[in-house]
């Protein structure tokens, strides 16, 4: 096989690596074997293929995991070990594998050197193996086959049946690839090794990295550093920490998920996320599971077809504005996303704010019983608007009376909005370098999973109350001058019913012992707001 890049395959039976544990424990879990009587055992590679009938009851066995995600910083020798297991896997006669990367450059400068450096030149000698340069499929005498491709084009993850597949730096593809190239594995239930250096919290992590650390059947993953390859002098590492910038070090040579600083909220995002444990959500609605329907409450929608339909439910109280729920589906009808808003908004008959060039979408939903109304779209504006939410729950936290501080703005609890916080994780700004060098007028946002901070953003900017003003009470910081009469007469309604809620918690908290005086904050014009001063504090639920 006289093809120049044949010739540096590897001239032993076996390749020998430096001992790497997190390589060692891959390797083991991909030769796992489990039978239907449960024996499992883990196989020992000898250059052939390997017997995979139970060695006890000699019954036929099945995989113990079937999808692997190596995360490993640069150099970390996570391509070369990817190889090497897919090597290993075409020792099995009749298999189909698909080695694969981002990009033809990534395909052609990493994978395919990776795959031939480590193969044995017998293989390659051997009269009945085939190599195709021009479709770049290689079919050894076994008739194990392996083909290598790139996936610019999402579409060329189209294909027939495979056992396995290889996909390298696969956080550089998108969740669109995955399920393109998902439906290939079924069949013949084959597996997926993924290696990749992270690239913050992405769809790679929740689905593969999360799945395999909630211990989901069939899920595996490991985590290791550039210092953790045999290989690599610490002093080269210690002078890449000294040269970079913390975040970029970590997420390069350490691996780790991070935030970066074109991530849209950050760190601001952090102290807003609770776990949302029943006493959690006590400490906002003492009435919990239940929720007062005469709470302020708002709801926001981001519609779509091609991109995915999200939702977002709040609810208000004394003590923060509380998402209570989300909803991300895509490629339903607008029937079955009406039913699904209407099910998150727990009965609450509150107003609907969406995009306001989304009109078709508003008369659609109109049908279906969910009637919206319009909200500013300006994506900067409205980031604002978040961001100052975020940022009253760093300054406002208030302690509960099982002795925990809380946020006191914005709250999103884990459990009950899981989608929106991971999201809002992911949430970035788009890189505005053009090609020549210079950088482009507008800010953008990365339009990738955009769509649950979307429907926050027409949220809180359909809500009738700012930031720093208790977000049970609406009437500080909006002024009713100018608006429709309608509007006016639902924002002064609403008002009265804050007001009457606020009342009665406040009282209910003084009765506890919570607060010693509960005095009305208003101007004596009909219009009075209540707080609480404590005796150790003269601060007030509104400030």
């Amino acid at each position: 096989m006289a093809v120049a890049r044949l010739k540096f395959a590897n001239p032993l039976p076996l390749v020998s690596l430096k001992h790497n544990p997190y390589q060692v424990a891959f390797m083991a879990a991909r030769r796992l074997r489990v039978c239907p009587r449960g024996h499992q055992w883990t196989y020992t590679y000898t250059g052939t293929s390997p017997v995979l009938s139970c060695p006890v009851c000699q019954s036929a066995s099945k995989r113990g995991f079937r999808r692997f995600l190596l995360r490993a910083g640069r150099r970390g020798g996570k391509t070369r070990i990817c190889a090497l297991a897919m090597i290993e896997e075409l020792t099995i006669p009749y298999v189909r594998w698909w080695a694969a990367a981002p990009t033809y450059p990534m395909l052609n400068d990493y994978v395919l050197p990776a795959f031939f450096q480590q193969i044995p030149q017998a293989w390659l000698d051997h009269p009945q193996t085939d190599w195709s340069e021009s479709e770049l499929t290689l079919t050894l005498p076994q008739r194990a086959q392996a083909q290598f491709r790139s996936l610019e084009d999402v579409d060329r993850g189209r294909g027939p049946g495979l056992h396995g597949l290889w996909l390298d730096e696969i956080s550089l593809l998108t969740l669109k690839h995955w399920e393109t190239i998902r439906p290939t594995l079924t069949e013949n239930r084959g597996i997926l090794i993924a290696g990749t250096t992270p690239r913050g919290p992405d769809w790679v992590h929740t689905t593969f990295y999360e799945a395999a650390e909630r211990g989901q059947p069939g899920f595996w993953a490991t985590h290791y550093s550039t210092l953790d390859n045999p290989i690599i002098d610490p002093e080269e590492v210690e002078e890449a920490r000294a040269s970079m910038t913390d975040l970029m070090f970590r997420q390069e040579y350490l691996a780790d998920i991070v935030t970066f600083t074109g991530a849209i909220y950050g760190e601001i995002l952090g102290p807003c996320v609770i776990n949302g444990t029943d006493a959690d959500m006590k400490h906002y609605f003492p009435e919990w599971p239940r929720i007062d329907l005469s709470r302020p409450s708002v709801t926001g929608i981001d519609p779509g077809t091609d991109h995915p339909f999200a939702g977002v439910h709040l609810v208000a109280s004394p003590r923060g504005l509380v998402v209570v729920g989300d909803y991300e589906q895509r490629q339903k009808p607008y029937a079955i996303h009406a039913q699904q808003i209407q099910y998150m908004r727990r009965g609450f008959d509150s107003r609907v704010g969406m995009d306001r060039s989304q009109a078709q979408a508003g008369i659609e939903l109109a049908l279906y019983g969910l009637f919206t109304q319009t909200a500013d779209n300006d994506v900067v504006a409205g980031i604002n608007r978040v961001s100052a939410w975020m940022l009253a729950s760093h300054a406002r936290q208030i302690m509960g009376s099982d002795g925990i501080a809380r946020p006191g703005g914005l709250v999103i609890p884990r459990s009950l909005a899981p989608t929106l916080v991971k999201r809002l994780e992911a949430y970035r700004w788009a890189d505005t370098l053009k090609r020549d060098g210079s950088l482009q007028n507008k800010e953008l946002v990365h339009k990738k999973d955009d769509d649950l901070p979307d429907a926050l953003r027409y949220a809180l900017m359909t809500y009738p109350a700012l930031p720093n003003t208790d977000p049970a009470f609406a009437t500080s910081g909006r002024e009713l001058i100018g608006m429709p009469n309608d509007m006016r007469m639902q924002v002064e309604r609403m008002r009265r019913i804050e007001q009457q809620e606020k009342r009665k918690e406040l009282e209910a908290m003084a009765a506890d012992g919570q607060a010693d005086v509960l005095i009305p904050l208003g101007d004596g014009d009909g219009d009075d707001s209540y707080g609480l001063f404590t005796g150790d504090s003269m601060g007030d639920f509104n400030r």
